[in-house]
Parts: C-alpha cells; sequence; structure tokens
C-alpha cells in the first residue's frame, strides 16, 4: 500500500521527482496549475496525502507531468547557446490540440485552481462537459485528456475508442495562446474519442539523458 484512498477516489499516476522539479496536473474542463515539488509534504505510505489542486464543481483530473529543473530552465547550455523552447501539448477527447510555451503557466502554490489552458470548441459551457463526466456524452461536449511537456522534436501516438492509433510529429502541431481552441490533429468517427496520448522523445534527447546519466554515475 502507499496511499490511503478515500470513497469514490483512485490512485491515477506515480511519478519519481526531486526537489526543485515542478508538477503540472491538468483537469477534464481545461484548467491547468504548475507549482514546485518542493511544496509537496514528504509522507508515509498510510496516509491520505496532501491537497494538491482544487477541482471546481464537477470537474475532475485529467493529466499529470513532472518537469524536471533543467527541462523549464530559459539559461544558457555550457557551450553558450540557448536552450531549446520547452512547450506543453494540450489535447482533448475530440481530436483538437495545440502546443503551449511553459511560461505561459507560471508558477503558484499548490491547492490553487489553476488556469485555463484551453477553450473548448463547443459554446454550451461547463453543463455539457458534467453531462460527459456523467456518462452522458453528447456530440458537442469535449475534454482534456493530455496535458505534458514535450520538445518540437518529439512524436506524439495518438489511441482512439475505436482501436485507431496514429503517430505524428509534435512540430506539425501550431502554438497557441493558453485561451486557444486548437487545430484539428484527428480525425475521428461519430462517437469516437481521443482516449490515450503517448509522447515519444526524440532520439537526440534520449541520447542526451543517456549521457547524463552515465555522467551521474561516475
Amino acid at each position: 500500500m502507499i496511499i490511503i484512498l478515500d470513497k469514490g477516489d483512485e490512485l491515477r499516476w506515480t511519478r519519481q521527482c526531486s526537489y526543485g522539479d515542478e508538477v503540472l496536473m491538468a483537469t477534464k474542463n481545461g484548467f491547468a496549475c504548475r507549482f514546485s515539488s518542493d511544496q509537496i509534504p514528504s509522507l508515509g505510505r498510510k496516509s491520505r496525502g496532501s491537497r494538491a489542486l482544487t477541482l471546481r464543481n464537477g470537474d475532475v483530473m485529467a493529466d499529470f507531468d513532472v518537469l524536471t529543473s533543467t527541462s523549464t530552465s530559459t539559461s544558457l547550455s555550457s557551450d553558450s547557446t540557448p536552450k531549446k523552447k520547452k512547450f506543453l501539448l494540450v489535447v482533448t477527447e475530440r481530436g483538437y490540440g495545440k502546443r503551449m510555451l511553459v511560461d505561459l503557466f507560471p508558477l503558484q502554490r499548490r491547492k490553487g485552481k489553476g488556469r485555463t489552458a484551453i477553450k473548448f470548441k463547443n459554446k454550451d459551457g461547463n453543463a455539457e462537459r458534467t453531462g460527459r463526466i456523467r456518462g452522458k456524452i453528447r456530440k458537442e461536449a469535449d475534454a482534456v485528456v493530455c496535458l505534458r511537456a514535450c520538445d518540437e522534436s518529439d512524436e506524439v501516438v495518438l489511441s482512439t475508442s475505436a482501436g485507431t492509433v496514429t503517430r505524428q510529429h509534435i512540430r506539425d502541431i501550431p502554438v497557441q495562446a493558453r485561451l486557444g481552441t486548437g487545430v484539428r490533429i484527428q480525425r475521428l468517427r461519430e462517437k469516437e474519442l481521443i482516449t490515450m496520448v503517448d509522447i515519444l522523445p526524440s532520439q537526440d534527447q534520449d541520447k542526451t539523458e543517456s549521457d547524463m546519466t552515465e555522467k551521474n554515475i561516475k
């Protein structure tokens, strides 16, 4: 056992993090919060944990990511060349997506309600999304399914409820502001939804992380 759950709650993610890293949490209704992992208290296995994000009425968690301290740095690298810009990838159940700069989400305090990460295409407001959460899916309803850090050189794999899997370059997904609605990145049939999103790091990034690991071991 690693955590005690309240009735109706469930364990969705476990990730390793270090002091200085940052946590990114997103909700189905399109809100996201970024805060330092240093704000999360260290507790025993048989505890309920502490509140990280305050959910609005009818909202639920959608995704979670850990931003390492090196990945969010905007300083120069050792050879005095600027580091690559870090982006956040947002994907919705109805096949819309966009990229955003990490800096659009300034660090907040833990337990906040977060900021808007995307405006949905439908105009019916929270009532439609609440209906989706209760199992009443309507054509106009949409929700966030992914909000994670990515690089331009990465690739993304989208899986749907109908068993379709597609792979595309993240650099082909446009960069928009927080209030942008995204663009269609996956065509879906009626009642088909995006159910899973996986980000494939580029080979260059894998090599860099491997070299850093070897250096730390030495």
